[in-house]
């Protein structure tokens, strides 16, 4: 098992779609996860923790579940066949469960919960295999999206 935490929200050259990237503790390996346009600035938001109207999805769904205590809430990549797939764990007394969900989700998550996402063994072989000296994308990545933040508007996804 590996464990990864959210990097950041990256639109540059490597990854030509908003993605979310993910890295193991060394930043030795990356794993990018496509992010829709429609949904780059609502994750943007949640990512850099910075302030909107309303509290969002995910942040209701983590206080839910302190309020309910729950013990155990682990984010979890892997792969199915060739398809990454999205699963949450939820620890809940007396109960457990496993949630699918879509792996951008996971990453959202993890990161307002401000835990690691845990990465199943099949997916992280795949990692190591794409790359085995991935070079970090860094401050194109950075700019290139606060740029695009700047420029985006509602319109552009009618």
């Amino acid at each position: 098992m590996l464990e990864m935490r959210v990097r950041g929200l990256c639109r540059c050259s490597q990854h030509p779609v908003p993605s979310i990237v993910l890295e193991d503790a060394a930043s030795e390996r990356l794993l990018a996860i496509g992010v829709p346009p429609g949904e780059a600035e609502r994750i943007a938001h949640e990512i850099g923790r910075r302030p909107v109207c309303d509290p969002s999805i995910f942040t209701a769904f983590v206080e839910a579940l302190r309020f309910l205590g729950a013990g155990g809430l682990t984010p979890w990549l892997n792969l199915e066949g060739q398809e990454v797939i999205g699963l949450i764990g939820l620890g809940l007394p007396g109960r457990e469960t496993v949630i699918r969900c879509a792996p951008r989700d996971v990453a959202v998550l993890a990161a307002v919960a401000r835990m690691p996402v845990r990465i199943g063994d099949a997916l992280a072989r795949a990692i190591e295999a794409v790359q085995p000296d991935a070079e970090p994308c860094g401050e194109e990545c950075r700019q290139n999206v606060a740029q695009w933040l700047d420029r985006v508007r509602p319109g552009d996804f009618a």
